[in-house]
């Protein structure tokens, strides 16, 4: 009996410890803002690039490239223009109000929908024409995970510096094809006066933070 008393006391000691231990992973694992401010799947955010490119803003539009007059690419915006802010969504509806790292979440612009385009949501197009790149654009689905729509998923994954981030290609939790489970960067493309978001096989990501709009 006295063995048991002992085993009872050592566990109400080690409880808290371990309770402990378990919010501070689940704290760990959240997407924060460039203040330290966990990401909200209600809240708007500019995604903004740590790096400066000449003579353009460090926030995201939205832009015409390479498909006719249809402004449908993800781009950085030009020095003058203020960004579009974007708001994220699980893949599940699990009631959790946080936005975590390595979860599949779509990216949705908020703003106006293009007439040419269904949606403000990100998808991987096929790879164009002439750079055969696959540009990030808009027009993707807003949920119904799965492999119809495994190009409308990404994942955002730790960056370099405190609370910077990349975001990425990799559906595999939302798909069981071998093609999803492939990991791609996210990079900005060279092109004269653009810089589209395309997916690239290059170690080198786009390494972005997060702001409140």
């Amino acid at each position: 009996m006295k063995s048991l008393h002992i085993v009872l006391f050592l566990l109400l000691l080690l409880f808290p410890f371990t309770y402990k231990t378990i919010a501070q992973l689940q704290q760990d694992n959240l997407v924060r803002d460039h203040n330290g401010k966990p990401l909200e799947v209600t809240g708007k955010y500019f995604i903004v690039a740590t790096k400066v490119v000449m003579g353009l803003s460090r926030k995201l539009t939205l832009s015409i490239y390479l498909e006719g007059n249809c402004r449908n690419a993800v781009t950085l915006a030009q020095a003058f223009q203020p960004g579009i802010p974007c708001s994220f969504h699980h893949a599940k509806a699990t009631g959790d109000s946080y936005i975590h790292i390595l979860k599949s979440l779509n990216v949705k612009f908020e703003t106006d929908t293009p007439s040419c385009a269904n949606s403000t949501v990100w998808r991987i197009s096929d790879p164009d024409d002439k750079t055969h790149e696959r540009v990030v654009r808009i027009g993707g689905v807003l949920g119904s995970p799965g492999c119809s729509t495994s190009r409308n998923w990404f994942k955002i994954m730790t960056g370099d510096s405190p609370n910077t981030y990349k975001i990425v290609s990799h559906p595999k939790d939302v798909c069981a094809s071998p093609g999803a489970a492939i990991f791609h960067n996210l990079r900005l493309n060279f092109h004269p006066f653009k810089r589209p978001l395309v997916r690239s096989d290059d170690l080198n990501g786009f390494e972005v933070y997060f702001v409140e709009a």
